[in-house]
């Protein structure tokens, strides 16, 4: 496509995650633990606890990306900040619900491709146990999950599907997980380990990088679901 007939497209494209982003969820103990044959240990299901944080503001984000300062002021246990590139008006800050851990309401709106939004996270293992969670099924390289789909795109009346079809697959989504010095974590078996009161860094990234169509369409991504289990396997 010429680059005059793309430059006339790049209208309003609103990103609208209409069931939100991800939710993580944890393994309930179903039994009793064996210690001996006179004596058990029924192990409490309150005390596996992961706790979600983000950050209040995007200098306090920037902040611990480029010098690795956190303070308590810094993050809130209830919604993260939306940090963004390139132009994107409206974006929303991301919501985040620890009574069942779950983040939703990452939306905003792309005004042009090569732009992009993104949160980050902080999972906090708050209980009395090492806990595991496994994504075998979305690992890409060096930690990052890569998404095997594509969102599904719904044009707006008066835009054209088809431009739209090709807009869609401009559409590039990530998640990465890093440790407390923001290294990316290492991976053995395609299990990560959360020991108790460790914490790791979560970035949800979602890029647009082309744009075909010649007016405005919405787009949604799937969730994504992690289990965390205070079993390795």
């Amino acid at each position: 496509m010429e680059k005059s007939r793309k430059t006339k497209a790049l209208l309003i494209v609103a990103l609208v995650l209409a069931v939100a982003g991800m939710s993580l969820g944890f393994a309930a103990f179903s039994s009793t633990l064996t210690i001996s044959s006179s004596t058990t240990v029924t192990p409490n299901a309150d005390d596996f606890k992961i706790k979600i944080y983000g950050f209040t503001s995007e200098e306090a984000a920037q902040t611990f990306i480029s010098a690795g300062e956190l303070s308590e002021e810094s993050i809130s246990d209830e919604y993260s900040i939306a940090l963004t590139s390139g132009n994107v008006n409206d974006a929303e800050n991301a919501v985040i619900n620890n009574d069942n851990l779950s983040i939703s309401n990452i939306n905003g709106t792309f005004v042009s491709d090569e732009s992009g939004i993104s949160y980050l996270f902080l999972i906090i293992n708050e209980g009395a146990y090492d806990a595991y969670f496994n994504i075998k099924d979305y690992l890409g390289s060096f930690g990052t999950i890569n998404y095997n789909y594509k969102p599904t795109c719904i044009p707006v009346e008066g835009t054209t599907p088809e431009l739209v079809e090709a807009s869609c697959n401009g559409f590039e989504q990530a998640i990465n997980f890093m440790d407390l010095s923001m290294n990316p974590l290492s991976k053995e078996n395609d299990v990560y380990f959360l020991a108790k009161e460790d914490a790791i860094f979560m970035f949800i990234i979602i890029d647009y990088l082309l744009n075909y169509a010649d007016g405005p369409f919405d787009v949604q991504f799937k969730d994504l679901q992690l289990e965390f289990t205070t079993n390795p396997q």
